[in-house]
Parts: C-alpha cells; sequence; structure tokens
C-alpha cells in the first residue's frame, strides 16, 4: 500500500502539467458547440438542427413539450410533430439554453436560428470534455510543451529528477504510513444509526430531481437586458402622445422619457418591435396612467424591459388587465429601478399579467419599491425571479403572486446578495398549476441573500397539484411569517413530492410552519444550515396520510434545527405515517 500510494504521488507530479493544460483546451472546446434550430417553415411536420451530442434535447410547441437524444454527431430531429402553422412559438431548450422563435412562412431565406447569448455548459460540459479532447491531440501536445518549456518526451523520461521538496514530501509520507501501517486492525464499529454517505448522495439527488428543472437561466443577471444591437433605434419622448407613437413603432426598441408623462387617455397601446426586445426608460421621470390605459403585448414580443421610473402609476379599469398584459405569445418582464404608486393611490391596477396561456415571466432588478392597496393579486405569471444584487420592497392587500405552471416551473427565485421585503395581505406566493407534475413550484434563495417574508392573514407559499422544492443558500438568512402556514402543500396528490433543503438561515413564526398532506416529505437541514420555528400551532403538520409515504427529517452533521412551540397540545410535529428521523451528530 505504501509503495502505491508513493507510486501514486509519483505519477501525479508527472502528468500535473497535463492535466492542466487538459482543463485549458476542455474550457476551449465548449466554445465551439452549434446549439442552433433550422428554420421552422409553415407546413413542417418535424424540428432540426445541431446540440450537445448524446444529450436530451426538448422543444415546446404553444404549449406541447417534445423531447428527444440529439445523436452523436450533434445532429437531432424531433419528427412528427404537429403541422406548423405561421407565427406559432417555438421554444428549443437543452440545459441552460433557449432558443425562441416563431414559425416563418414557406420561402423565407433564414437558413437557421442560433442561440443569442454565449453557451452555458453546465450539466453538458462532461462528455463534451472527451470528444472534443480525443480528436485534439495535436493541440494539446502544443499548448503542454508551452507551459513546460521542455517536450512532453523530456518530462516523461526525468522521472529520477525529483526536487528536493518533491523528496521531502516523500519522506513525510514514509512516516505517515509507517505510523498507519496497522490501522487496519484496529478500526471501530460504524455506527449503523448514523447516515452514510452513499445515503446521504442519493438522497440528495432524489430530492433535486425536480428542483433542477427549474433553472433560473437569467438568476444572476444583475441588471435587465440591454439593446439588442448597437444600431437598435432609440427615440426620446416628452408627453404622452410622442410615448405612444415611439411604443407603436416597430422599428424603435428603446424609449427614453426626458420629462414627466401624465395622462388620461384610456388607450391600450400596442407594443411592436422588430427585435423583439422594447425598452421603456424612465430616465428618473415619472409616468402616471389615470384612466385604465396600458400596454399590450398584441405582436411577438419576447422581452420587455421597465426602468427607471421614480414613479409608474396606472388606475384600473373594469377589464383588470395590469399595466403590461399578454396578448398572445409568452414574452419576460423586466423591472429595474421602479417605483410603483409612491403615494399608494387607490386603485391602482396590478403590475402585469399572462392569463391567457401563464407563459410569461416577471423579473425584478436594482431597486424596487412596490405599494399596492386593491383588492387582486400584484402579479399574473408562471414564477417570479428577483436577480442578484436587487433590493425589493413589495406591499400589497392582498397576494403577491398568482401563478400557474403552464409551461415550466413556477414560484419565487431569488439570487445571490439579494434584500428582499415582501409583506403581503394574503398569500405571497399562491400557485394553482394542475396541469402537469413535473413542472415543480420553487421557492429558491441563493446565497448571501437577506429575506423576509410576511403574510398577515394566509399563508407564504401555498401550491396545489405539483412537487414543492424550498431551498436556502448558504449565508442566507430567511424570515417566514405567516399568519397561517408559511409552506403548505395543498392537495392529497401521492406523487407530488415536497422536498426542504436548508444550507443558511431559516426562521418560520407564526401558525403551522409546514402544512402537507399525502404526499411525500423530506426535511433536510445541512452542515451550514439552521432552522428555527417559532409557532402558535405545530412546526410540522400532515393533514392527510397515504399508504405509501412516509415523511422523512434528517439534520446532517453540523446542521442545527430548533422547535419553539406554544400550542395547547404541546405537540410540535403532527405525522401520521411512521417517519424517518435522521439526527447525525
Amino acid at each position: 500500500m505504501k509503495k502505491f500510494l508513493k507510486m501514486m504521488i509519483t505519477l501525479s507530479l508527472i502528468l500535473h502539467p497535463v492535466m492542466m493544460t487538459m482543463t485549458s483546451h476542455s474550457i476551449f472546446a465548449v466554445e465551439e458547440i452549434n446549439f442552433f434550430l433550422n428554420t421552422p417553415l409553415a407546413g413542417d411536420s418535424s424540428l432540426t438542427g445541431e446540440a450537445v451530442a448524446d444529450h436530451p434535447i426538448s422543444v415546446l410547441i404553444d404549449g406541447e413539450d417534445f423531447e428527444t437524444t440529439v445523436e452523436a454527431d450533434g445532429t437531432f430531429e424531433f419528427e412528427s410533430v404537429p403541422e406548423l402553422e405561421e407565427d406559432q412559438t417555438i421554444v428549443l431548450n437543452q440545459g441552460q439554453n433557449e432558443i425562441r422563435t416563431t414559425v416563418l412562412s414557406l420561402g423565407s431565406t433564414v437558413e437557421k436560428i442560433e442561440l443569442e447569448n454565449s453557451f452555458i455548459p453546465d450539466g453538458l460540459i462532461d462528455e463534451t470534455e472527451e470528444t472534443e479532447n480525443s480528436s485534439n491531440d495535436e493541440m494539446v501536445s502544443s499548448e503542454l510543451s508551452e507551459e513546460t518549456s521542455a517536450p512532453v518526451e523530456d518530462v516523461l523520461e526525468s522521472t529520477d529528477e525529483y526536487s528536493e521538496s518533491s523528496l521531502n514530501e516523500e519522506e513525510n509520507l514514509d512516516e505517515t504510513l509507517d505510523s498507519e501501517e496497522n490501522t487496519d486492525e484496529e478500526t471501530p464499529e460504524e455506527n449503523d444509526d448514523a447516515l452514510t454517505d452513499d445515503e446521504i448522495s442519493d438522497n440528495e439527488e432524489e430530492m433535486s430531481q425536480f428542483a433542477r428543472s427549474f433553472q433560473p437561466a437569467n438568476t444572476n443577471a444583475a441588471t435587465a437586458p440591454g439593446l439588442t444591437s448597437p444600431n437598435a433605434v432609440t427615440r426620446e419622448v416628452s408627453d404622452y402622445d410622442s410615448f405612444r407613437r415611439a411604443i407603436e413603432d416597430p422599428s424603435v426598441e428603446r424609449v427614453v422619457l426626458t420629462n414627466d408623462i401624465t395622462t388620461s387617455n384610456s388607450t391600450i397601446i400596442g407594443v411592436h418591435s422588430h427585435s423583439r426586445r422594447k425598452i421603456i426608460d424612465g430616465n428618473g421621470f415619472s409616468l402616471s396612467i389615470n384612466s385604465g390605459g396600458g400596454l399590450d403585448t398584441r405582436a411577438r414580443i419576447d422581452d420587455i424591459v421597465v426602468r427607471n421610473f421614480s414613479n409608474i402609476y396606472s388606475l384600473r379599469n373594469n377589464e383588470d388587465q395590469g399595466l403590461v398584459r399578454m396578448r398572445r405569445n409568452s414574452y419576460r418582464y423586466h423591472l429595474e429601478n421602479v417605483t410603483y404608486n409612491r403615494d399608494n393611490l387607490p386603485n391602482a391596477t396590478h403590475l402585469g399579467s399572462a392569463w391567457e396561456s401563464w407563459e410569461s415571466e416577471i423579473n425584478f432588478h436594482g431597486n424596487i419599491t412596490v405599494k399596492y392597496s386593491d383588492q387582486r393579486s400584484l402579479a399574473f405569471y408562471r414564477a417570479a425571479r428577483i436577480h442578484d444584487g436587487a433590493n425589493v420592497n413589495i406591499t400589497t392587500n392582498y397576494r403577491v403572486f398568482e401563478q400557474d405552471n403552464n409551461s415550466g416551473a413556477g414560484g419565487l427565485v431569488i439570487g445571490n446578495n439579494a434584500t428582499v421585503n415582501i409583506n403581503s395581505g394574503e398569500r405571497v406566493v399562491y400557485n394553482t398549476s394542475g396541469r402537469d407534475i413535473n413542472r415543480p413550484a420553487n421557492l429558491s434563495i441563493g446565497t448571501n441573500s437577506n429575506v423576509t417574508l410576511t403574510s398577515r392573514s394566509g399563508t407564504i407559499f401555498e401550491v396545489f397539484n405539483t412537487h414543492i422544492n424550498v431551498d436556502v443558500g448558504e449565508g442566507s438568512t430567511v424570515e417566514l411569517n405567516a399568519a397561517d402556514s408559511a409552506i403548505k402543500a395543498s392537495n392529497d396528490n401521492a406523487s407530488q413530492q415536497l422536498n426542504m433543503n436548508i444550507r443558511g438561515e431559516l426562521t418560520i413564526s407564526g401558525g403551522t410552519g409546514v402544512h402537507y398532506n399525502g404526499q411525500p416529505f423530506r426535511f433536510n437541514v445541512y452542515e451550514t444550515g439552521t432552522a428555527r420555528f417559532n409557532t402558535s400551532v405545530y412546526a410540522f403538520y400532515q393533514d392527510r396520510q397515504n399508504t405509501s409515504t412516509r415523511s422523512e427529517f434528517t439534520i446532517h452533521p453540523g446542521g442545527r434545527w430548533y422547535v419553539n412551540n406554544t400550542h395547547s397540545s404541546n405537540h410540535a410535529i403532527r405525522v401520521i405515517r411512521p417517519s424517518i428521523f435522521r439526527i447525525n451528530m
């Protein structure tokens, strides 16, 4: 054993430059990956293109999912899809990479639709590295010779030429091995009740399988999207008429205010842009629409960016479709450095809606302040995202985010280094998904964020009919204050999973901490995590049972779990079926 370890150290010293070179080369290879979709045309019954070989790829056509695996040569084909119609929405996904386009008419000269941003290799890189490295041996040898300033052959033949420090390391290893040579006979018995590394690994893998499907691709984007090109047209506006014309003009991508704008015009303005992105820059000024007008994405728009407003106010109209609404296609709605309803005026309309398909997302960047006193939800979207470094303060009299998962994962995702304070008169997130159990609802907080979510008369995070993942990242402090339940799974679906993974500090106060029914429930506190429950009813409450499920509570080594319960029954945890408790000290 001693000789074997010495040989391994020798081999490591010899091959270290080679390993460094291969790592560098692998990163270069990922940049050469082709990821595109051959232009979809009206009448086509298949979709083709190129992507990372031997990995799954999916396409969404008007809300219907199709999946396949990319061939070894990097090509893919979705066969027997419904015959395509002009202007249908196509969304291609592999890993965290997404291409959005529409079906074009026959005779289009566009050959292929390519990824607009840089390719993200996460989850796809390993197998790509092997393929690229095996086909580029000459390049590896060239880079190696530059790093080592000697041919590979000379390095491999100089095995006897160790530095003095290397020899000293071997001598120290000899002493260590001599002192441990007989430890095999003295190995203490393992604790049968302790969680093994394999069990922990398996448990984490199972719990994260649904969380992985929710990839917040832009969570690390502290700022909202900018112009699509240096040649994009910007138009300055100073009154309502020029504002309306600029929003409707498809040749204009960015509209910049040069004055406060106030109007009593109730016209619903159609948003148009050839680039499918419209940026409305308040430039520090305000926009007041006092008659129920708003913005409507009647044409194909992928991104609406509203930024740099000292205040926005829009009066609610009878249709109640919101400041920004979706007419036919999904879009990403970005708010950056915006105050909404600064004076907390009554009858303000909600921020926006995506009622017709629930495929859109609302995103918050920078400094956001919202005051909303109406008895309706603030925003109707599939998902809400608060990006890295954002400072968000929202106060409502009713729900904040009302959601339905039509085409992807929902919930509230908060990035890293964010400060969030949401105070709701009712629920903070109310997700009523019933279409596909594999489109989870996630309450996810990144690292080093400070988050306080309060519900004055309801729940913080209530979800129907789909998987729930609650994740608190390392270094984050999260407080959930709920009059009712903080986390609530409101159905009895045995296939629905409720997973909680705590790596930061979570404090739940109020009525009940976690309320669930017959679904499998897994609660994990990891080494860096702390979970505190200051509840007046139960910390954990299982309402109904399902004969095939059990609750699992695991406190990993170093994790901390505190329960302060004032319920008259003195029961902090109510579970119906036998449950599994793993407390590792």
